[in-house]
């Protein structure tokens, strides 16, 4: 299908529409162009090339591009995040990669569907955790976020469920160093592995067996379903 990125405006309630709201896996392909268009021009901080794991979906509804989300690798450090979990440094570093950044999220601005942008977050997550684990080979645990509440809320965060952790320094990363820019933004977190979250404690091995043990349930699950019936 082709998809259209007009600007008639698309409002109303979710139910006043019967076609689905999807999530289409772009990066690496043809459409990633068009998400890089989309974010650059309608998002607030435009678009840079994400460096490292990262993954981008392009959201429809019927034939019309409606937003766009991506997910990249989180935050190498942050305080509220690692007391919230409570994690020593040693444990922080070795989980890290397991822990996922939501860096863009996008609606576009002729679009306003009430309570679409909590859905489109719940249907990512359900996305998320299969593709991540698909491309990287690393099951997704934890989601955080960013909002600027110079312009934002979080309300669809937190009408997701997601949990508030405080704010950030203003901070941010440049190359091996950090600068300060003095934009703190709320820190919004959501567990994806329920289990996790009884790791919650600065304990290497106890984590580091539970990572074990969740991959090679994964695994015995890929192995049951490529069996012959």
């Amino acid at each position: 299908m082709i998809y259209k990125t007009n600007k008639t405006p698309i409002v109303g309630e979710i139910n006043d529409y019967e076609e689905e709201i999807l999530l289409h896996k772009v990066d690496e392909t043809k459409w990633e162009a068009t998400w890089n268009k989309l974010v650059r021009k309608y998002h607030y901080l435009g678009y840079e090339s994400v460096i490292g794991a990262r993954i981008k979906y392009i959201i429809t509804l019927g034939e019309y591009i409606i937003g766009a989300i991506s997910f990249c690798s989180a935050a190498y450090h942050l305080s509220p995040r690692d007391k919230y979990i409570g994690w020593d440094e040693e444990t922080r570093v070795a989980m890290l990669p397991h822990l996922v950044c939501n860096n863009r999220f996008l609606i576009l601005p002729w679009v306003s569907i009430h309570n679409l942008a909590s859905m489109v977050l719940s249907l990512s997550l359900q996305r998320l955790r299969k593709d991540w684990e698909k491309q990287y080979d690393i099951i997704p645990y934890m989601v955080e976020t960013f909002v600027d509440n110079r312009y934002f809320y979080g309300t669809c965060y937190k009408a997701a469920n997601w949990t508030y952790l405080g704010q950030t320094k203003g901070y941010s990363k440049i190359g091996k160093t950090f600068v300060y820019h003095g934009q703190k933004k709320a820190i919004y977190v959501y567990i994806m592995d329920r289990q996790f979250a009884k790791t919650f404690k600065p304990d290497i091995y106890k984590i580091s067996q539970f990572a074990k043990e969740r991959k090679a349930a994964n695994l015995l699950k890929k192995n049951a379903r490529s069996l012959p019936a």
